[in-house]
């Protein structure tokens, strides 16, 4: 869905449309999307599976997804919980590291994807730029 907004010459464009950018991010950065999207999933479902459940409300908070600015410059896969006192949690479940919550089920496995992630944007990276 598109828009003017202004009168005269001093008009702009007004979109939202979300599937043009990602057309693009697609065209410039084949499979770039896709990793992107495998990878913050399989981190959120392996947090999801092991978050520790007192009333659920903080393991509802959990999310991800692939953030894309609207004029390209950027896409960023995420994951995230957005209950305020979710850094806070600690679980016995969680026997490494710090035993919080927020680092061991998000923050460390993904940064043990980055070298993957990594590896698989690059080639594609340079292919775009030769073409």
């Amino acid at each position: 869905m598109s828009y003017y907004v202004g009168t005269g010459k001093a008009k702009a464009l007004i979109t939202n449309d979300l599937e043009n950018v990602k057309a693009y991010i697609d065209k410039l950065l084949p499979g770039a999307r896709a990793i992107l999207e495998r990878e913050a999933r399989e981190v959120y479902q392996y947090a999801w599976q092991r978050w520790p459940i007192d009333t659920g409300t903080s393991r509802a908070g959990l999310s991800w997804g692939v953030l894309i600015a609207p004029d390209a410059s950027f896409i960023r896969g995420f994951i995230m919980n957005n209950v305020d006192y979710a850094r806070y949690i600690k679980s016995s479940q969680v026997r490494t590291g710090t035993g919080h919550a927020m680092t061991e089920l998000l923050r460390k496995p993904i940064a043990e994807r980055t070298d993957t992630i990594t590896a698989e944007l690059g080639p594609a990276l340079r292919r775009a730029m030769e073409d």
